[in-house]
């Protein structure tokens, strides 16, 4: 939680890298949280990682998905 709000306020003053750097451990410490790899994934397209942001944002979204279909939620 710590590194993922970290990240996401180093974002947001411009600290580019220092925020995909602790947006990474945060989604490398626990893999399983959509929204860490959705911020990530929008970062790095900001950044201009287009691949690597495309990835994550695509964790991302199997991860909601996954997480609809396990509260029985079959819309897409």
């Amino acid at each position: 939680e710590a590194r993922f709000t970290l990240g996401r306020a180093l974002a947001q003053v411009g600290e580019l890298e220092r925020a995909a750097g602790e947006l990474r451990e945060a989604v490398r410490l626990d893999d399983s949280i959509a929204d860490g790899h959705f911020q990530l994934g929008r970062l790095l397209l900001r950044m201009g990682r287009k691949d690597e942001g495309e990835r994550e944002l695509e964790r991302a979204k199997q991860l909601h998905n996954e997480k609809r279909a396990s509260e029985g939620v079959n819309k897409p």
